[in-house]
């Protein structure tokens, strides 16, 4: 089973907010079932001609005892 969700909101003409979420749960036959999630935030906004986007995302692998947690920050221009 696999449940996915996203959602985008404008905060303005520049300013997107973009949150995803993933549950995958997998049952092979005659043993337990296994999950793994995970979930993002990002903000992405134009800044004098460049794309940036700021992202905090978290990953609960299988068997995994604590969530991993990942920060980026990316930016992209056109240069032509």
């Amino acid at each position: 089973m696999t449940v996915t969700a996203s959602y985008d909101y404008t905060l303005s003409e520049d300013t997107t907010l973009i949150a995803n979420y993933n549950l995958q749960r997998v049952q092979p036959l005659g043993q337990n079932a296994t999950d793994s999630q995970a979930a993002s935030l990002s903000v992405a906004f134009n800044l004098g001609g460049a794309n940036v986007s700021l992202q905090l995302a978290v990953t609960k692998g299988v068997g995994a005892l604590d969530w991993s947690k990942e920060i980026t920050i990316a930016a992209k221009m056109d240069l032509l």
